[in-house]
């Protein structure tokens, strides 16, 4: 969708936003109305009017989704994200919008009641919206000078000051992230284009940063404007990790890719009756690029495998796995026009290690040394990741790992003698076997008890947990069958207890 087209739908969803709440609004005000404020008080805050949380509801919140924050989704929103003030006060942000891949902080919203009073002069009268950015423009420079007389009405002395304490609440990367600062009663909308400078930065603030509606009507004329300023994919990556063939060929240009892997999506589920649910898992072919400095996994969903039982012959299997991970391949490689030769699993860098938005937000507390996290972190010895994990509550477990040069992660070493502790019965003889015996398929691990691809030893279980990169989906995988060997033991390999397979440590990694 050009811009063009984009921002013209958004200006007509906000037209109907207005045109629905307007329809309402007699409703909405008997239905929310606060309650009638003491005899003889005269303050603007206790004035009769909407509550806030229906100007959040009607307004703000079908505003936000518009613009493509929508704040049902908390890994895109989050509402009354919490942080402290410099003096330890707790302090609420009525929504954040956060970066996807990262979770740092993009846009801060401040929604105050409908009919909360637009910013002013200390009795003065109402002001156009240019007068208005230069009015608030002189108020933060004095707020942030320490002045006790601000030149703008008292209780936007009170809202100001509170946006300053936001910011200072705000990690010095979270600042950097931070694009926009939105503060809206729905009535009026205040957009800081520079939230960090404007409240921060030393010096006389730019009134140009600061733009204001002073109306819905103002609002909707200048949909265009807000649609430019606010829009979430003009101001963060929204592209998902994982992309279809179509996306990938429409969002990703040929000149812009660089290395590639081989790979395969997991997907982890159920299936069956409620009370008699049994797992499932399938496999994708994928093609992992770099394009812009990140990382893409280009899936082929239409090619669906379902991964056999662990100990059924899986030469077919493999073979279809290979198939349509060629077929994908070629298929790009045709699309693109480019060579795209697959680099092996030895020289993937790895992908970027998981970011929490705590980072953005306050400083990320580390463990305390000599805790137990601290000393397991301590014993961790990976350094590359190779699985992404897509963890969204509601929907189906998804893994992308990266492959290299082969299309599966597991190995047949059928051929090798076997080794006692894929059978838990031998392994509790030698009294290092894991508690349970595992009798069945489960949604973490796709071997059971006895199968070559299986691993019962305990001692084995307890050294890989901090290295295996399988360790979510696959719990009792037999290390020698397993892809990623060659990084996991690369410093000794001798603590593994199976035979030796077919090929080389080194060879697998290359």
């Amino acid at each position: 969708m050009t811009f063009e087209t984009a921002s013209f739908d958004f200006q007509r969803r906000l037209g109907q936003i207005v045109r629905d709440f307007r329809g309402q609004e007699s409703a909405i005000r008997a239905q929310y109305a606060n309650p009638a404020p003491p005899a003889g008080t005269v303050s603007a805050m206790e004035e009769r009017g909407m509550l806030e949380r229906a100007t959040r509801r009607y307004i703000i919140d079908e505003l936000l989704r518009a613009l493509d924050w929508n704040p049902a989704i908390p890994s895109n929103v989050a509402e009354e994200a919490r942080a402290r003030s410099s003096d330890g006060a707790r302090l609420y942000f009525d929504y954040l919008g956060v970066a996807p891949l990262t979770q740092f902080p993009v846009l801060l919203v401040e929604a105050k009641a409908f009919d909360v009073s637009k910013p002013r002069k200390a009795r003065g009268s109402e002001l156009d919206a240019r007068t208005m950015s230069q009015v608030l423009a002189t108020a933060i420079e004095a707020i942030k000078r320490g002045n006790t007389n601000v030149p703008i009405h008292s209780e936007w002395i009170a809202y100001l000051r509170d946006m300053h304490s936001y910011m200072l609440s705000i990690a010095t990367l979270g600042r950097t992230t931070l694009k926009r600062l939105l503060v809206t009663s729905g009535s009026w909308s205040i957009i800081f284009v520079e939230p960090a400078a404007t409240f921060l930065a030393t010096g006389e603030v730019n009134a140009a940063h600061i733009v204001c509606f002073t109306s819905l009507d103002e609002l909707v004329v200048g949909a265009r404007d807000v649609f430019h300023l606010l829009h979430r994919p003009r101001l963060v990556d929204t592209l998902p990790f994982a992309l279809t063939v179509a996306e990938a060929l429409e969002l990703i240009p040929a000149s812009g890719i660089g290395d590639c892997y081989q790979a395969v999506m997991v997907t982890c589920s159920s299936r069956g009756a409620l009370r008699q649910q049994y797992p499932c898992r399938d496999i994708y072919p994928a093609l992992l690029v770099n394009s812009g400095r990140r990382w893409f996994a280009i899936v082929d969903y239409d090619c669906r495998m379902p991964e056999p039982e662990a100990g059924v012959d899986q030469s077919n299997f493999i073979t279809d796995i290979e198939g349509g991970g060629t077929a994908l391949l070629n298929r790009l490689r045709r699309r693109y026009d480019l060579s795209l030769a697959p680099g092996s699993l030895g020289a993937f860098p790895g992908l970027p290690a998981p970011m929490s938005s705590a980072i953005g937000m306050s400083t990320l507390a580390a463990p305390l040394p000599g805790s137990t996290t601290a000393m397991s972190l301590a014993g961790s010895s990976v350094q590359r990741r190779f699985v992404e994990h897509h963890n969204v509550v509601g929907r189906t477990a998804e893994f992308v790992v990266i492959t290299g040069s082969s299309w599966f992660y597991k190995r047949d070493f059928s051929a090798a003698s076997p080794c006692l502790y894929h059978s838990w019965d031998n392994a509790n003889t030698d009294r290092v076997a894991v508690p349970l015996k595992l009798l069945a398929y489960t949604a973490d691990s796709s071997t059971r008890d006895g199968q070559e691809h299986h691993c019962a030893n305990q001692d084995l279980h307890s050294l890989r947990a901090n290295i295996c990169h399988l360790r979510s989906f696959e719990t009792h995988l037999c290390c020698k069958t397993c892809i990623f060997e060659f990084d996991c033991w690369r410093s000794d390999g001798q603590q593994l207890p199976c035979p030796a397979p077919a090929q080389s440590i080194v060879q697998a990694g290359n």
